[in-house]
């Protein structure tokens, strides 16, 4: 990774018409709390169906001045390259940060579309923290797991919706696959991503006393030939650990204390 020239990134983005508030723009928006040493950051990748890479997300950090400047291509969490980041750090940053912040996105993109998601997904969506909090501990738990996604139960009982994830999505309405893995509490699996480097499990999920939530989505990294029984033992052995963790469904939806 080398710096480069890239002074214009604060004066192309203000001259860009404003930004959606899409998926990829939260995701910067935390990187420039996490990291004050942040002057500038940017996401340029091409939307589905687009021609061509354009300026998707852009967010200004805390640092009053900007020093060097890196190009680095941006990853999904199978590491296919889905577009570009830009980052600019204050002076005197190290320059192992904009790789550091590479990575830490890397973790939370499934693919290019996802990067273009609305916030908030679905409206009014309410938040769960205590399962948000279960999903961010177990993905720093577990380096080789690549997605993980709660599919719990409304309050109709009528939908599955994601309420937690590593990928963002919060209220997305449970598909098909999602509905058949809890109407028959039978685990289902394969092969996924642009390339097929991540391999997909998902399985019912229970919490303490045996009662079924709803569904567990997981991805591991895979390639050809892996041992797929191995993968969908290590997908169970996560989610038995988090069933530990859940006393109740109304529980994953408190403080996360």
């Amino acid at each position: 990774m080398k710096a480069i020239l890239f002074c214009g990134l604060a004066a192309a983005a203000a001259a860009s018409p404003a930004l959606a508030d899409n998926y990829a723009q939260q995701l910067l928006r935390a990187e420039t709390l996490r990291h004050p040493q942040v002057a500038t950051l940017a996401i340029h990748a091409t939307p589905p169906k687009a021609q061509s890479s354009a300026l998707i997300a852009t967010a200004k950090g805390t640092s009053g001045s900007a020093g060097a400047a890196y190009e680095l291509p941006l990853q999904d969490v199978s590491g296919d390259v889905i577009g570009m980041l830009s980052v600019t750090l204050a002076p005197g940053a190290p320059a192992t940060l904009a790789e550091t912040i590479r990575n830490e996105l890397k973790r939370q993109v499934i693919n290019v579309a996802n990067l273009m998601d609305a916030v908030p997904y679905v409206p009014q969506f309410p938040s769960s923290p205590y399962a948000q909090m279960l999903v961010d501990d177990a993905m720093r738990r577990h380096p080789d797991l690549l997605v993980l996604a709660m599919h719990v139960a409304n309050d109709g009982g009528d939908d599955y919706p994601i309420i937690a994830s590593n990928i963002g999505r919060i209220g997305k309405p449970a598909d098909s696959d999602d509905r058949h893995v809890i109407s028959t509490q039978q685990p289902k699996m394969g092969a996924y991503g642009a390339n097929l480097t991540r391999f997909g499990v998902e399985l019912p999920m229970y919490d303490q006393g045996g009662r079924l939530l709803g569904a567990l989505a997981l991805g591991f990294p895979y390639r050809q030939g892996d041992d797929q029984q191995a993968l969908l033992a290590r997908a169970q052995t996560i989610e038995a650990e988090l069933r530990q963790r859940i006393p109740s469904q109304a529980r994953l939806h408190d403080a996360a204390n």
